[in-house]
């Protein structure tokens, strides 16, 4: 399930880069901390179905789509 959210700096979110290969899925810094505290909050409160996967292991596999779609944007 997918929210609109701005970025921090409330700047417009420029969609057209989720097909010309600048599609960002994996946050750094401040918001893959706050993202992976979230997580494990969601977790411990029982808010997903089945076994979760551990954080690290979820954002891999975000990180891999994230390159197999900019790679397919490109061409």
């Amino acid at each position: 399930m997918f929210f609109a959210e701005k970025p921090a700096d409330r700047s417009p979110i420029d969609y057209a880069a989720a097909v010309t290969g600048h599609l960002v899925l994996t946050p750094s810094g401040d918001g893959l901390r706050a993202l992976s505290e979230d997580y494990a909050k969601m977790v411990d409160d029982g808010l997903l179905l089945g076994d979760s996967e551990p954080f690290e292991q979820l954002i891999e596999r975000c990180a891999i789509i994230q390159e197999r779609a900019n790679k397919y944007g490109t061409r």
